[in-house]
């Protein structure tokens, strides 16, 4: 048997797997390559974060302000983590932001799997 064959028996045998898996491996190698090291959009309003940092000035408040209709207590804190972490090197932010949803579709994935008893219903139902 070949290199290729066992590949095929091996896809054939797993997909079921490899299905569900691809859109996240698609988007992690689109994120890998397309990805830039500039803040973007709202992330330039963490400036504001650091500003109060330097100045010594920065309160929990800061972290609680509202933006449009909501609050964004724990991600902003995430963010200025990482950001002083990292020198402000939002390829973090985006590979956090990935890993938060692969755990949010794995777990969606085992309530699906405990919900449905029909294998096929299941693997359409993460696709």
């Amino acid at each position: 048997m070949t290199k290729t064959n066992k590949l095929l028996s091996w896809i054939k045998a797993h997909w079921w797997l490899i299905l569900p898996l691809a859109p996240i491996a698609l988007l992690i190698g689109l994120l890998a390559h397309y990805n830039v090291v500039v803040p973007f959009w709202d992330q330039w309003e963490s400036v504001i974060l650091f500003q109060r940092t330097d100045a010594g000035t920065l309160k929990f408040m800061d972290f609680f302000i509202q933006h449009n209709e909501h609050r964004l207590l724990f991600p902003r804190t995430i963010m200025y983590v990482l950001a002083q972490a990292t020198g402000w090197n939002v390829t973090y932010e985006v590979a956090t932001s990935v890993v938060f949803a692969v755990t949010g579709f794995t777990f969606l994935g085992a309530m699906l799997k405990k919900t449905l008893s029909n294998k096929t219903v299941f693997i359409l139902s993460l696709t």
